[in-house]
């Protein structure tokens, strides 16, 4: 007799099996398929990182400066293969619209609360442990040789990193060899 299927998750990653694992305790009968082998592709090689308190969306302000050089660039966080074509224009358009302040911090408010319930689920999955699941709670470490890029973390951590405690850092204080940092504690964006 054939296997009853009420749920079909296309696509083994991380996020596919995931869903599949929530779907299957909730009672629905899922059935996973990738055209490779579960969880071989693009979740294998990425960083593992659950960035829960980087929230700031890729429209933002200041964005649409870089946005032109990052167009023309196809390594960048902003890469479109340059042509003439109507729906881009329009996309393009609706995105400069996004890299103001108010929208930004409303997707910051928004992407805040999904990172969060993110990361209860995944502390959920952690729970049931497994010699191929690996979780471990550690902090990142923005490191800029310039000036600048510490002005810019400085106004990143301005506007929330979605409540996790950031320090700022010189050479000498990272390394041990100066005196003791700033640390401080901000609240998520509203």
């Amino acid at each position: 007799m054939a296997k009853r299927i009420d749920t079909l998750v296309i696509g083994g990653g991380s996020i596919g099996v995931c869903s599949a694992y929530f779907l299957a305790s909730k009672g629905r009968q899922v059935t996973v398929v990738d055209q490779g082998q579960i969880g071989a592709a693009c979740s294998y090689g990425n960083a593992g990182v659950i960035a829960r308190s980087h929230i700031i969306p890729l429209p933002a302000p200041g964005v649409l400066l870089n946005g032109i050089k990052w167009l023309f660039n196809p390594e960048s966080p902003l890469y479109i293969k340059p042509r003439c074509n109507l729906s881009l224009f329009s996309w393009l358009t609706r995105f400069s619209v996004a890299c103001r302040r108010d929208p930004m911090r409303r997707a910051m408010s928004l992407l805040n609360e999904l990172l969060q319930g993110s990361m209860a689920l995944y502390e959920e999955l952690a729970s049931i442990g497994g010699p191929e699941f690996h979780f471990n709670h550690k902090g990142s470490l923005d490191a800029h040789v310039r000036e600048s890029g510490i002005r810019h973390l400085g106004r990143i951590s301005e506007l929330g990193r979605g409540g996790e405690r950031s320090r700022i850092r010189d050479r000498a204080a990272a390394t041990g060899t100066g005196p003791k940092s700033r640390t401080f504690r901000l609240k998520p964006a509203s």
